[in-house]
């Protein structure tokens, strides 16, 4: 009996966690000056936590200094809405000889928000510059 009610509990368990779990996936394209770039999020969240778990591939995304004067990489940024400040999330790992960025396994504190990828001349920006070459609202 005691194995029983184990199997159970782990069981229900699961599918609470399940339950609990949603997902996001979104095609996206560049922006101007980034028109033919492309790029895939995908996120898994977390209702229980109010969290979203975030994976981003872009291709075909030029170098960040043809994008913009000064600019040496890329900054991937969420908020809640209009009113909310920006969180920086990091800064994409960036391929310029196949032109491929990624950035995975980062968190977001919300399951609907918007995400912006920046161009930047510096290594830590305190906000998004101007140079937004990918920005979309996400929500599961």
């Amino acid at each position: 009996m005691a194995r029983f009610v184990t199997k159970l509990v782990l069981v229900l368990a699961t599918v609470s966690t399940l339950a609990a779990c949603g997902g996001i996936s979104s095609d996206l394209r560049g922006h101007a000056p980034a028109t033919g770039a492309t790029a895939h999020v995908e996120g898994a969240t977390d209702s229980a936590t109010h969290t979203t778990k975030l994976e981003l591939t872009m291709a075909f995304l030029q170098p960040p200094s043809d994008l913009r004067p000064g600019g040496t990489g890329f900054a991937v940024w969420a908020r809640r809405d209009d009113d909310a400040a920006w969180q920086r999330l990091g800064m994409l790992k960036y391929d310029a000889e196949t032109r491929q960025a990624e950035l995975a396994d980062v968190t977001v504190a919300e399951t609907s928000f918007e995400l912006a990828v920046t161009v930047e001349s510096e290594v830590a920006p305190a906000e998004p510059s101007n140079t937004v070459v990918f920005s979309q609202a996400l929500s599961d």
